[in-house]
């Protein structure tokens, strides 16, 4: 038994939603039950950390693409600084976002 999940990123941008695969779990049918049910702590916690770092990327996209214009009248904002940031969270992904 092969059971596979995955995320649709849908941008509401006009584009088609983005299928990315979180995982695949692979069972075999003569499997024995005492050797573990449902899904294994280190399955749960990979595909979460991939799931982190989609849900991650999308939300920086989408502020960074609101941020770099003025609310008011719409015109690009200045760059003050070109150096990147890091940001940690509690997965201890680590995510480098230029500024």
């Amino acid at each position: 038994m092969r059971i596979t999940i995955q995320a649709v990123v849908d941008r509401q941008d006009g584009l088609p939603p983005e299928t990315l695969e979180l995982g695949a779990v692979q069972r075999e049918q003569d499997c024995d039950p005492s050797s573990g049910l449902g899904l294994f702590i280190r399955e749960t916690h990979d595909m979460l950390e991939r799931l982190q770092s989609i849900l991650l990327k999308e939300q920086t996209a989408l502020f960074l693409k609101s941020a770099v214009r003025c609310q008011g009248c719409g015109e690009r904002l200045a760059t003050k600084t070109t150096r990147s940031l890091v940001y940690r969270t509690d997965l201890a992904l680590e995510k480098r976002i230029p500024c």
